[in-house]
């Protein structure tokens, strides 16, 4: 009977507790949050990175032709594989008519003259150029009178500094290109006018020759380029989150070398536009042509590579296990447990990067998340490993005065 009893008293105890917390519109009775396991906030250095494979390779072909009607080949002056530079002599042939010859080169050398000058005016133009600091983002559009060239750098600061250094790189290869041209011309002009019928035609490139057309079929000669690149290939998926401008770390030949580049093309065209296969869309990465040169590499070469698609250093972080969604609960400076939204940036392995929300040195609750209310008091298990008689003594320590402090609270 008395156990009976018992049982009907501590079945009404629950009850009533259950009915005031439901009725408890006002607050009046306590909610306290269990937590088992607080942790700070810290700071480190998030990435979100993309693992692919390529390959080393010439950054271009360049051909060489020889038209028939311009007189009687004579000879090949260089084999396949040999090192040329420019001004090196690749084949030599006989003028069918000279005054034909000698205003075709004259008209050539004055081509080639605008040309270099127009190079050298954008150039000048382009390094006078300044992009405009305007809190990351720019604005603006660069333009040239000739030809109407015009170039948009309706892009963030950063990207379009990237786009005016691209630029300038690409028109000194060019412009070079131009002179060695220039010269090959000037040098025949010259000939022609020494000999009266016999032409040298010297390269303008500097690179391995890769095919000779002995049977005079054009190309006559092809070059390939000596300097080096890294190109390898981005599924459609990938394609979306890579960009000109990124930094890529890689690792070239059976040796490691470690080298960095930065993507200087991605390919707006798929390989191979299929509808059974997958689309990939290739790409290609500037390196230091010093530094390959230094270690040896050589085209064919395979690389591991690591494109940076984001970066956030010295960022705050916390263990994903205490991101909740887009939440975390934290103690504020009354002690009290609260829900904070937060903004989540990079997930790199099991840590999370809180873009906006929390700082450096916030103290938040791990778990039991069922346990937790918002602006709530909170209990926290004892840890009694970490009470030790050292620690009681700690003269640092002013524990009576918490004990005392955390009585008058409750």
């Amino acid at each position: 009977m008395r156990k009976r009893w018992m049982m009907v008293i501590a079945v009404l105890v629950v009850g009533i507790n259950s009915l005031l917390l439901f009725f408890d519109t006002e607050g009046k009775v306590d909610r306290i949050s269990y937590v088992n396991e607080w942790v700070h906030a810290e700071e480190a250095d998030m990435a979100e990175k993309l693992y692919k494979f390529g390959v080393l390779d010439a950054v271009e072909d360049n051909h060489v032709y020889y038209n028939e009607s311009l007189g009687e080949f004579q000879e090949f002056l260089i084999d396949e594989g040999e090192e040329v530079s420019a001004g090196d002599p690749l084949f030599t042939y006989n003028v069918a008519d000279f005054y034909e010859t000698f205003n075709t080169l004259n008209s050539d050398s004055q081509r080639l003259d605008g040309e270099i000058d127009a190079i050298e005016d954008a150039i000048t133009e382009m390094e006078r150029y300044r992009v405009p600091d305007s809190g990351g983002v720019s604005n603006s559009t660069f333009s040239l009178d000739e030809e109407g060239l015009e170039i948009d750098l309706a892009e963030s600061t950063t990207e379009a500094e990237f786009m005016r250094e691209q630029y300038l790189i690409e028109k000194e290869k060019e412009l070079a290109q131009k002179e060695a041209q220039l010269s090959s011309v000037e040098s025949q002009l010259s000939e022609l006018e020494n000999t009266g019928d016999t032409i040298t035609v010297e390269s303008s490139y500097d690179g391995i020759v890769k095919n000779v057309s002995y049977d005079l079929g054009a190309p006559l000669v092809t070059i390939e380029s000596s300097e080096l690149e890294v190109v390898g290939e981005l599924t459609e998926e990938e394609r979306t989150r890579v960009e000109e401008g990124m930094d890529v770390e890689m690792t070239l030949g059976e040796q490691d070398v470690l080298v960095e580049g930065t993507i200087v093309f991605l390919s707006k065209t798929p390989k191979e536009n299929s509808i059974d296969e997958e689309r990939v869309y290739p790409f290609a990465i500037s390196v230091d042509g010093e530094e390959l040169g230094e270690n040896e590499m050589l085209a064919g070469y395979h690389s591991n590579m690591t494109i940076t698609l984001l970066d956030s250093p010295e960022t705050v972080v916390l263990h994903e296990d205490v991101v909740f969604m887009n939440r975390v609960w934290k103690m504020n400076e009354e002690g009290l447990m609260i829900q904070k939204p937060i903004d989540r940036g990079i997930k790199m392995q099991e840590l999370v990067e809180i873009a906006e929300g929390i700082e450096v040195g916030d103290i938040i609750a791990k778990s039991p998340e069922d346990e937790f209310r918002d602006e709530a008091p909170f209990i926290t298990k004892l840890q009694s490993d970490d009470l030790t008689r050292d620690a009681i003594k700690d003269e640092r320590s002013n524990w009576k005065e918490f004990l005392v402090t955390g009585l008058i609270s409750r």
